[in-house]
């Protein structure tokens, strides 16, 4: 076995091990097309695309609050996505390291 397919395979076997840790994240990217000028809101089209994810989160030094990061397998352009939501939660994708074997996801939690 070529050492591409030890390291995808060992990817895959994460995700298999990690169980509940694993959850459905919703990909996401709104493009505006048009400007309704009579109620006052943008018109466009959503693409979305569902993975799965595993969120990570960490404290930051001097009390700076918490970061947030995600990981999913790689095989999708997330450069053409800006928010995951997860579990009702949505996520802007602030910077992405892609790989070729798996995808971090450094996120900022979307005030709302």
């Amino acid at each position: 076995m070529s050492m591409v397919a030890t390291l995808k395979n060992a990817v895959n076997t994460a995700f298999f091990k990690a169980g509940d840790l694993v959850k459905i994240g919703t990909l996401s990217d709104r493009s505006v097309t048009s400007y309704d000028f009579s109620t006052g809101k943008t018109i466009g089209v959503e693409n979305t695309l569902e993975r799965e994810v595993i969120l990570f989160t960490k404290k930051l030094p001097n009390g700076a609050g918490w970061s947030i990061d995600g990981m999913m397998k790689s095989g999708v352009n997330i450069d053409a996505y800006d928010t995951l939501t997860v579990e009702g939660v949505v996520y802007n994708i602030t910077n992405i390291e892609d790989d070729d074997f798996s995808i971090n996801l450094y996120l900022s939690k979307e005030k709302g």
